[in-house]
């Protein structure tokens, strides 16, 4: 792996999609800040983070094409990578919620910002941005539902070493082609799915309803039982679940 560390960064995907167009970058290149001024998250939200106690990082994939059809496999296998880590260190109750926001102790912990540039029909290039609470000990009230590593367990954190066990997992994953491994993750991800069967509250543009969460469809959308009875899958720009 190519790691990049940057003392200061607007946004880590931005950094790292403008230098990929000035030159050719190897697969799997990394860049890594200490302070991410102006992190993104889903749709256009903010990501918060702290000088030296967030991890905020971005990765290349550049290799092979792959068709777009396929492209939430990638925020499966990246969910997991991270799910992964954090269980390794930290006895809590994790989740995914969708389409790729890591839940702990039904908090975020971690967010998921993954931008694929497509040229006829396949997937040329993803830049995965990763942001992960770590050292933080308090944040905004503007933020109740964000937690952080070391406020469930009390340790302090390597940011590098840490930043290096996520990517290699995410190789290691992203490795896997026979198709029962695929299957496997995606019924990990399913297995992991946030407040999956339970009836939660969604908003779609101007009105919030209820709905019960079924699964993701290969193609990443969100399928919701509706009231009627009726199930409707929607994209991630079109719903957001309402964390009560």
């Amino acid at each position: 792996m190519n790691i990049i560390k940057l003392h200061t960064s607007n946004s880590t995907n931005d950094y790292l999609k403008q230098l990929a167009k000035e030159k050719k970058l190897p697969n799997w290149t990394v860049i890594y800040t200490l302070n991410q001024t102006k992190g993104r998250g889903q749709q256009e939200n903010k990501w918060f983070s702290k000088l030296g106690k967030s991890l905020t990082f971005s990765i290349l994939i550049n290799e092979e094409p792959v068709h777009y059809k396929h492209q939430f496999y990638l925020n499966r296998i990246v969910s997991l990578a991270i799910l992964k880590v954090l269980q390794d260190k930290i006895s809590a109750d994790f989740s995914i919620k969708w389409p790729n926001d890591i839940m702990a102790e039904n908090k975020k912990i971690a967010g998921i910002l993954i931008e694929n540039t497509i040229k006829k029909e396949y997937i040329v290039q993803s830049v995965i941005g990763i942001g992960i609470n770590v050292n933080l000990n308090a944040f905004p009230d503007t933020l109740p539902n964000a937690i952080a590593m070391k406020q469930l367990t009390g340790q302090h954190y390597n940011l590098d070493e840490l930043l290096r066990e996520l990517v290699t997992t995410i190789q290691d994953l992203y490795a896997i082609d026979s198709k029962s491994d695929v299957s496997k993750i995606n019924v990990a991800y399913e297995r992991f799915l946030f407040n999956k069967g339970k009836v939660c509250v969604f908003k779609k543009e101007n009105y919030l309803f209820n709905a019960i969460i079924k699964g993701v469809s290969p193609k990443g959308k969100l399928c919701l039982l509706h009231e009627n009875d009726e199930i409707y899958c929607y994209g991630n720009h079109e719903v957001k679940q309402v964390l009560q």
